[in-house]
């Protein structure tokens, strides 16, 4: 019986292009490439899920879940300015508690939240902010890590996508 380990030793000895594969694979295309020897029924490179049950059968109701507010986002929420200040507001700038829980409504880690469990992370329904308060929810949504990493972020790899091929188009334009 040809010893698998030895196998794929050979083959990728023998076979370069086998580097990028599996062992697995290359155990398989070795079986199927020399059949006349005798080969194990299955290689010892991939565990048999067959006898472990790896993937469990419950499903966990999304009440079991931590994910209030304070729960959600660990470091990203002590950093999050709108997660901050959702309670007592900024009194000495005009900015009532209702402005930065709707910013927190409205930030990527608030939908988040909303897409996790359905409901907002504030209820702020009777709330009409001021002019004041509508561009600080703004910047208070960029004060928040991921906002800002996505705000600032999707310009930098667009410039870096945009820059070669607006350059490659203009020289097959004009040169």
């Amino acid at each position: 019986m040809v010893d698998p380990y030895k196998a794929v030793k050979w083959m990728r000895d023998k076979y370069p292009s086998t580097a990028y594969m599996s062992d697995d694979m290359v155990y398989r295309m070795a079986k199927n490439r020399f059949p006349q020897y005798e080969y194990q029924q299955e290689g010892p490179f991939l565990p048999d899920i067959a006898k472990e049950n790896i993937i469990p059968n419950q499903e966990k109701n999304v009440k079991e879940y931590k994910h209030s507010p304070g729960a959600v986002g660990g470091l990203l929420n002590q950093l999050d300015l709108a997660e901050q200040y959702a309670k007592k507001g900024m009194p000495w700038l005009g900015l009532r508690p209702e402005a930065f829980q709707s910013a927190a409504n409205e930030n990527i880690s608030g939908m988040i939240h909303s897409l996790a469990t359905g409901d907002l992370k504030y209820n702020v329904d009777d709330y009409d902010p001021t002019f004041k308060e509508e561009i600080a929810q703004f910047f208070i949504g960029i004060a928040n890590p991921l906002d800002a990493v996505a705000f600032f972020g999707s310009s930098a790899v667009g410039a870096a996508i945009g820059k070669p091929l607006l350059k490659s188009a203009l020289n097959k334009k004009f040169f």
